[in-house]
């Protein structure tokens, strides 16, 4: 089952340095946990037997605590032959837990702000002990108080956080007593009176016991984590640190092995780039090395996964994969078995969905650790985040959930271009028409902003002017079984929503 899964990857991977461990005595990975029976992140199924689990800095944890979507830093000796390995030390990384800032929820931009950080949510963002942002911001909202927030996730050089995992602990954050951690980037230091800014988060350093700090004191760059108490929730407060250390940009030893996933922050070109990685800025060499897909391009912003080994300090590629954005989210019921061997399925919108082992599966219905491609069965209802290159959909996330609306189905992403959108007739997503037989006279349009809009209006104003990073959401729509595949406002108990959504990855 395992094998079939990673199939995919082995196939992509074959002359890229398929060698155990990249010739060294060991390996590192950090991504997104996808996967479980073992751990598996990056494609590669780790056996975590012996291996020292670290959870919220708290050694030898059961592995019952690591989540999909938590973002981890893998130890130990793995294959790129046959994407296992042996996990020494399986830490999770956790950006930032703190209270959420006043007003912290932007359902426009799907954006949240922890301890002045600001978290950008997409479809695959997973939550959990909340539903999504709403929840959170009608929290604060009844309550008036600072949800306890904890992200996972990749930083971007501009500093926004891209959550890959969001968890909600206690309803009001406890700063009196309670200490904030945060990772990131210094700037605006001022060693006289020991201070500086992660993002808009102010930090006092004065008290605090220092690790891993050099003889020549702090540095803008330096790439820290930051544990301590705040003066005040809401975002206006001051963290006055506790301990403060300093990470070191390495991923690995040399020629260790080295699988991860993290944002271009500088580099056009695939010979020479840098990504930012757990400790900071990581040199990638990618000279000689396989670029799916082929035509890709690399430049700041874009999501970056990186197989290869150590070279000194920088890390040389075999293999990088550039993600497109996930613009596409879709749920709807899985049709027939799945192709193991393919690492396919399909879905009712006669739409083939392709998995890889970067792809995230997680069940909501049955509550199955190890669910897999292999476990998904015919009419199972499944949500599926990814992106659409004209013939099927390559999922980063595969959730088996309980229908929100039985009957109907949620389509979303960008517009197609062939066919055209007819004004006040159709448009198409993913090869899918959306029309209506009722002239739209059941359905709800919205803005970008979240406001009605009427239906000419929608096809004259909002839709010529929507931005690279906008799509359209389509929910509480019927589906019609012809050619092409169509989906109308056909209930009468219930109105069709079409409305836009940011994209933030």
């Amino acid at each position: 089952m395992a094998l079939a899964l990673l199939l995919p990857v082995v196939l992509t991977s074959c002359g890229g340095g398929g060698t155990t461990a990249g010739g060294g005595s060991g390996g590192t990975g950090v991504g997104p946990v996808s996967g479980f029976g073992s751990v598996i992140v990056n494609g590669i199924k780790y056996s975590t037997d012996n291996a020292n689990i670290v959870v919220g800095g708290a050694e030898n944890r059961p592995e019952s605590e690591l989540k999909v979507g938590m973002r981890v830093r893998v130890e130990g000796a793995f294959s790129a032959t046959d994407n296992s390995g042996t996990a020494k030390r399986v830490e999770a990384i956790r950006e930032v837990r703190g209270p959420m800032d006043d007003n912290g929820v932007d359902n426009v931009l799907n954006r949240l702000r922890v301890a002045g950080q600001t978290v950008l949510v997409d479809p695959a963002t997973l939550f959990d002990n909340v539903a999504d942002l709403l929840e959170l911001q009608e929290i604060q909202s009844e309550t008036l108080h600072h949800p306890e927030v904890e992200v996972h996730g990749a930083a971007d050089g501009n500093g926004f956080l891209h959550a890959t995992y969001i968890r909600k602990g206690a309803n009001d954050f406890p700063v009196a007593t309670d200490n904030v951690e945060v990772r990131g980037i210094i700037a605006g230091l001022t060693p006289i009176t020991t201070r500086f800014f992660i993002n808009s988060l102010l930090v006092n350093y004065g008290g605090a016991v220092r690790v891993n700090v050099p003889l020549t004191g702090l540095a803008d760059g330096m790439y820290v984590e930051v544990r301590g108490k705040l003066t005040a929730a809401g975002g206006s407060g001051t963290l006055n640190a506790s301990r403060i250390e300093v990470f070191d940009n390495t991923v690995g030893a040399n020629n260790d092995a080295v699988r991860v996933e993290g944002y271009v922050v500088s580099g056009t070109s695939k010979s020479s780039f840098v990504l930012l990685g757990p400790g900071g800025k990581v040199s990638v060499d990618g000279q000689g090395a396989t670029l799916v897909p082929q035509a890709a391009s690399i430049g700041p912003g874009k999501k970056v996964q990186v197989e290869g080994a150590i070279t000194g300090t920088v890390l040389r590629a075999s293999v990088i994969r550039v993600r497109p954005p996930d613009s596409v989210q879709i749920e709807d019921a899985v049709t027939g078995s799945p192709n193991l061997a393919a690492g396919t399925f399909t879905v009712l919108f006669n739409k083939t969905v392709q998995v890889d082992g970067y792809t995230r599966f997680k069940d909501n219905v049955g509550g199955d650790r190890n669910f897999s491609l292999a476990k998904l069965n015919p009419n199972d209802n499944v949500q599926v985040v990814g992106s659409y290159d004209g013939n099927r959909i390559t999922a980063i996330l595969v959730e088996r959930i309980a229908p929100n609306d039985p009957g109907k189905v949620l389509l979303q992403g960008p517009i197609d271009t062939v066919p055209p959108i007819v004004p006040e007739v159709s448009f198409g997503i993913v090869g899918v028409i959306v029309t209506s037989n009722v002239a739209f006279a059941n359905t709800e349009f919205k803005d970008a902003s979240g406001n009605p809009v009427s239906m000419p209006a929608f096809f004259a104003t909002v839709l010529p002017a929507l931005q690279p990073d906008q799509v359209v959401k389509v929910k509480r729509g019927v589906f019609i079984p012809v050619s092409p595949p169509r989906i109308r406002d056909d209930d009468p108990a219930r109105k069709m929503e079409v409305e836009i959504e940011q994209v933030n990855n």
